[in-house]
């Protein structure tokens, strides 16, 4: 293997001349059966579009060409494709190349989408300067050069893959199997991992180029790549003292933080492995197990009384950041590369129930009985084997240590064989209590060990032995492995509330328990602290119970809590949750010391959450009609306001509550309430905003379109209303639960004034101030010779508190031509502008209307600019005028006086032949019956 050093971060070199050069070519849309050129005939299967013919049948794209789809779509070729210039697919809709039996010759181009080749072929691709925006697919015998380019996708090989990169990135990974090599050079980059197989595989990285994920070759880690190593160090555990005749377990650790002894293990190092030399020069390779941790033992049988011999760390194939760290008995953790046990040839052993050879103790729970035993022995000095020291009945002096935390908790107890023993502190055995216990003939004797609290700590045991020639007088001493005792169960103890505010922080209290239920005072009292590797997880979200979205818990990782001033609680003052509802949470401690597996995880429901205050966000859309129109803030009652009001139940974190949502079933929604005041005056008209469409909340959004709303005129049977020149809306809620506010309050209609300086507003303003009318279309007959063409009154009008006069301002309505008739023929046929009259016709015409063109009447100062034609000599006679309001509501009035607003503006007559009077007569009126 061929690695160099890659330590360099190098800025993505990409030259992407392609895209200033799709200036001209040909633009095919493959869903509208435009193809580029095919040296075949086209066929087409659902999205995949086949350039059908022998296998050497091929795609040419030449610069400039786009090939576009409707869908996400492939182009399939035989022989292959040749880009030269072109741009594939769109980022939206990928259009994907595939080829049985041909190559890829690709420059300068962008393509959006795969590049695949079949399973069963050699793959030979050449990409040069351009962006392949999608995974590239090879086979065996992959041979892919990529030259300032790049591949915002995975790239994906078989056997003999000749992978190269030059000046080029990949933002995903690369993988090929057995004899491939995948190359970078020239400040190439890889974001992901390289893997490739065994045999002659090859991963060459120059200088200059880097890998941000980790590299293997045939599951052999490459360190060279970035990702290599995540442990920060390693912790050699062994005895500190030992019986010759036993084996001796050792164990490595790799920890994952910088705390002495781990607070956390480094699980990524599984199949990872650690040598180690002892003693009598033996070595043994450990892998790592799933845990992070690498077991194993020693024997040195032919060890004297009191010898002293070592352990050491010969080698890793991870290398740490920190380095090696020794802790004896698992505790005190000195950095060095080796640990040492004292020997002895007879003395009193802890081993393991189910294995009497075993003196590695496994974890414990506080609260549960376990078996182990206690042995006597001595070394057999011809075999090197254990043989029993003592058997039946005997006085054993029997105590415990408190390792970590170092001082025992005197409301604890640790009972042995049935006999509560005596404490003692870290670093000293001085009190021991008197057990009578039975050994066997095997110098075995059976123990149960029930332990109330948790911590690390070791048993201690001293057996007198008169003189009993040819042996003399002997005291027997023996120290069990340190062994970890976790908390059976996690439980959160405190009650954070029944009603909470999403994103705001609450009080979470962790307490751990026995199996007995009682709290384990000594939990959190560790160093360092286990209650800085306790985290809190979401298990399930049981409120709303449709689609509940799961939202995220936020400072309640590992790291999070602190020992609390509570005997055996952790505390964290910063928990928050980002949605509403109620949610399932659990204290989830990963292991215990660095060793135990985790505690009991218990469920505890917390909530309900509601949202921490409602947000009101409105834009004003340009009223938008066929018609130029200019900006205005007037606006007629009933016609649709050109607002729209977005309504948000929001976190503390600024962000939309998503369960917040009817279909959620989400009960208790609060309900919008819409207010309006006319400067302030105090009077409330709020109950005249009314919405046209039901408006529920969806994603923690209360959405009202814009002209989906509307203010509302009074009952056709009242006199009309206003002008309200200064009309402010705004919107405020109801609340039905324990619900945040409404933020940036700016209005209180049933109070008028400054509500902001009284701090009494209890709406926000939406849109701006309007002048808002009550308004009418109104045509009115008109009468004139046949020689001069003839003005017909068509205008918009509002009520001014008097009367109706002529809305001069109006520059924005329009009505469709197809509501306008000419005798009795809609005009949105261009023919039935004309009409006859006598024996001559006359012809429609709008002043500010381009009929040529537009679909509608435009208004400007209110009016239509509506004339007729002078029909000439023969042109006297009459006809109507209508215009019917079905698509402007806002525009109608009750003509008829039947408390209906009719929908049909009252017919004008058009008359041509009357006598029109003396020039010097200001105004004439016919009244015709």
């Amino acid at each position: 293997m061929r690695v160099a050093n890659s330590f360099v971060l190098i800025a993505c070199l990409l030259l992407m001349s392609m895209a200033g050069k799709a200036q001209s070519g040909t633009v095919y849309n493959l869903s509208l059966g435009q193809f580029p050129q095919c040296s075949g005939t086209w066929a087409v299967e659902g999205s995949v579009y086949i350039c059908a013919g022998n296998n050497n049948v091929s795609v040419t794209l030449n610069s400039g060409d786009t090939v576009i789809a409707n869908e996400p779509s492939e182009i399939s070729a035989a022989g292959g494709f040749t880009l030269n210039g072109a741009n594939v697919g769109t980022d939206s809709t990928p259009v994907s190349l595939y080829s049985s039996n041909g190559n890829f010759n690709i420059g300068d181009s962008t393509v959006y989408g795969d590049l695949r080749a079949s399973d069963n072929n050699n793959f030979s691709m050449n990409i040069n300067r351009s962006l392949i925006c999608g995974d590239i697919i090879g086979r065996n015998q992959t041979n892919l050069q990529l030259n300032d380019s790049q591949v915002c996708g995975d790239i994906v090989a078989g056997n003999g893959a000749d992978i190269i990169l030059n000046g080029s990135s990949v933002d995903g990974s690369i993988t090929a199997q057995n004899s491939s090599t995948v190359d970078l050079r020239n400040n190439s980059t890889v974001g992901g991992n390289i893997a490739v197989g065994g045999g002659n595989s090859d991963i060459v990285i120059d200088e200059s180029s880097s890998v941000t994920g980790v590299c293997t070759e045939n599951t052999v880690l490459v360190e060279e790549c970035g990702g290599s190593s995540t442990t920060h160090h390693y912790e050699l555990l062994v005895p500190s003292s030992s019986v010759a005749c036993l084996a001796t377990p050792v164990s490595v650790r790799a920890c994952a933080n910088d705390t002495f002894p781990c607070a956390s293990l480094d699980t990524s190092v599984a199949g990872e492995t650690v040598t180690l030399t002892a003693f009598n020069g033996d070595s043994i390779t450990l892998a790592f197990g799933g845990n992070g941790v690498a077991s194993g033992s020693f024997s040195y049988p032919q060890a004297g009384e009191g010898e002293l011999a070592e352990v050491v760390i010969t080698g890793v194939s991870a290398s740490p950041v920190e380095g090696l760290y020794c802790c004896p008995d698992g505790v005190d953790c000195l950095q060095s590369a080796s640990c040492s046990s004292v020997f002895s040839t007879a003395g009193l052993v802890f081993t393991r129930s189910d294995n009497a050879d075993q003196q590695a103790l496994p974890g414990q729970v506080a609260g549960v009985p376990a078996d182990v035993n206690l042995r006597a022995v001595r070394t057999n000095t011809l075999t090197g084997a254990c043989e029993a020291r003592v058997s039946g009945t005997r006085t054993v002096a029997l105590g415990y240590e408190c390792l970590n935390p170092a001082v025992c908790d005197s409301s604890q107890s640790l009972e042995l064989a049935g006999s509560l023993v005596a404490g003692n502190s870290g670093g000293s055995v001085s009190n021991l209590t008197s057990v009578a216990l039975t050994f066997d003939a095997n110098g075995i004797a059976p123990l149960t060990l029930h332990y109330s609290d948790v911590g690390r700590i070791g048993l201690h045991a001293q057996l007198s032995l008169p003189e009993d020639p040819p042996d003399p007088a002997i005291d027997l001493l023996g120290a069990s492995h340190s062994f970890v005792v976790r908390p059976h169960t996690l439980v959160i103890a405190n009650d954070p509330g029944s009603e909470m505010l999403a994103g705001m922080p609450f009080r979470v209290e962790v307490e751990a328990r026995n199996a007995q239920g009682e709290v384990t005072p000594s939990f959190g009292r560790e160093q360092p602290s286990a209650a800085v590797a306790l985290g809190l997880d979401i298990d399930s979200v049981a409120y709303p119970p449709s689609d509940p979205q799961m939202g995220f818990l936020g400072d309640a990782d590992a790291g999070s809590f602190t020992s609390a001033s509570a005997p055996g609680r952790a505390v964290n003052d910063e928990v928050f949750w980002s949605e509403v509802g109620d949610l399932d949470v659990v204290p989830r401690l990963n292991n215990y010391l660095g060793e135990a597996p985790p505690p009991v995880e218990t469920v505890t429901r917390l909530g309900r959450f509601f949202p921490a205050y409602f947000e009101v966000i409105s834009t004003v859309d340009p009223l938008v009609t066929d018609c130029a129109c200019a900006e205005d803030d007037q606006q007629y009652m009933d016609q649709g306001l050109p607002i729209e009001v977005i309504v948000e139940a929001r976190s503390a974190l600024d962000v939309p509550v998503r369960n917040y949502d009817q279909s959620r079933a989400f009960g208790g929604l609060a309900s919008v309430r819409f207010e309006a005041e006319n400067a302030g005056e105090g009077l409330p008209l709020g109950d005249r905003i009314s919405a046209l469409d039901g408006v529920e909340w969806v994603d923690g959004e209360r959405r009202y379109e814009a002209n989906r709303w509307l203010f509302e005129r009074l009952p056709s049977s009242t006199q009309p209303d206003g002008p309200y020149s200064a009309l402010q809306l705004g919107i405020g809620l109801a609340h039905t639960n324990a619900e945040g506010t409404l933020r940036n309050r700016t209005m209180n209609s049933e109070e008028g004034g400054d509500c902001v300086a009284t701090e009494s507003c209890t709406a926000v303003a939406v849109g701006e101030v309007l002048d808002m009318r009550h308004g009418r279309l109104r045509v009115v007959s008109a009468y004139g010779p046949e020689q001069l063409d003839l003005p017909v009154p068509l205008v918009t009008e509002y009520w001014d508190g008097t009367g109706f006069v002529r809305h001069r301002n109006d520059d924005c309505t329009a009505v469709p031509r197809a509501q306008v008739t000419f005798a009795g023929e809609s005009i949105d046929t261009a023919a039935n502008l004309t009409v006859a009259v006598g024996s001559s016709v006359t012809q429609g015409s709008f002043r500010f209307t381009d009929l040529a063109s537009s679909s509608a009447i435009c208004f400007t100062g209110g009016s239509a600019g509506l004339q007729f034609s002078a029909p000439g000599e023969g042109g006297a006679g009459s006809f109507p005028v209508g215009v019917n309001l079905s698509g402007q509501p806002w525009l109608r009035f009750d003509w008829s006086g039947d408390g209906d607003w009719d929908m049909n503006v009252p017919g004008a007559t058009v008359s041509f032949g009357y006598y029109r009077g003396h020039d010097r007569v200001i105004y004439w009126r016919e009244v015709l019956e």
